[in-house]
């Protein structure tokens, strides 16, 4: 059941309100001292409940950490000119020692948050494939000129470099088979959110059939996951955790969804749920627990003691 990277995702929306940072604080600590590997964060600019910027949440991160991967889970590329994000992207991977991931995605679900920038949803997709470009050759290259329909830069190098060269590695969220072609063309992974296993084996075969159109090799392309959890006593009251939860951060009823999306219930439960992933392809993990938050550190800490133990071992 071995796992290549198994992580937390703390600090997306909070639907109770902000935490207290010091508790935030204690349990990046604390995924850190139980042996993940990695702790993300999520992304927007508005949300149906708060949420901190992400890149300023993990340079945090970073400052109190020594060994975990710092990541986003995903970053809303569409919203930002990809110039600008480049440099967050190597400030990020500089101040963190050579630990940042950079997951990608376009968002959309919340039209609001594109007017409140000037960005037309409908264009997300077409300003993440041109940002990626951007992206890609600013971190790797000098004097970087492009001539996009969205953007337009001349001339531009970034100095310092990323610490991961060419660049830290990239991850593609997203459901639609756009976001797999942009995987496959652009990614060192594919992180599934609210997608079945079916779904995910699906979306790496589809990975793996494109990867050599675009001169690379489908293996170059690892399979992720943003899972949401909830570990309890037993199922149900899982389930309700999670209903409450996602029903609040999403402003939508999620009583039809959780069963299949979700590893709820005991830790054997879990594990049943999280081996039909695996079993799909997946081989990076990163849970994102869904519970009041009050118990977020319960709940890091039962599966630091039932999940990881069984996750690590071959």
């Amino acid at each position: 059941m071995s796992l290549q990277m198994i992580g937390v995702s703390l600090s997306g929306s909070f639907p109770q309100g902000v935490p207290a940072i010091a508790e935030l604080m204690d349990n990046v600590r604390r995924v850190e001292r139980l042996g993940f590997d990695a702790v993300w964060s999520g992304d927007h600019i508005i949300m149906h409940s708060p949420i901190l910027d992400v890149m300023t949440v993990l340079a945090s991160f970073a400052a109190i950490t020594e060994r975990v991967h710092i990541g986003t889970a995903v970053y809303l590329l569409p919203l930002r000119h990809p110039v600008a994000t480049a440099k967050q992207v190597v400030s990020l991977d500089v101040l963190s020692g050579g630990r940042f991931i950079f997951g990608i995605g376009i968002g959309g679900e919340i039209a609001r948050e594109f007017a409140a920038v000037g960005v037309p949803v409908s264009e997300r997709g077409r300003r993440t494939d041109e940002g990626l470009e951007i992206l890609t050759r600013v971190l790797s290259q000098d004097h970087v000129t492009y001539e996009g329909r969205y953007y337009q830069i001349h001339d531009v190098t970034l100095e310092p470099r990323p610490q991961q060269q060419p660049y830290p590695p990239l991850w593609i969220g997203g459901r639609s088979n756009a976001a797999i072609r942009r995987a496959a063309r652009f990614a060192q992974g594919w992180l599934g959110y609210l997608v079945s296993s079916n779904r995910l084996r699906e979306a790496l075969h589809q990975i793996q059939e494109m990867a050599p159109t675009y001169g690379r090799h489908p293996a170059d392309v690892q399979g992720g996951m943003l899972l949401f959890t909830a570990i309890a006593r037993d199922y149900e009251t899982a389930k309700q955790m999670a209903i409450a939860n996602l029903s609040r951060r999403y402003n939508q009823p999620f009583e039809d969804l959780v069963d299949r999306y979700c590893a709820l219930g005991t830790p054997a439960q879990c594990l049943e749920k999280i081996q039909a992933y695996i079993d799909a392809g997946m081989s990076n993990l990163a849970f994102s627990f869904t519970c009041p938050a009050d118990q977020v550190a319960e709940q890091i800490e039962w599966c630091a003691a039932d999940l990881l133990p069984h996750l690590r071992s071959p």
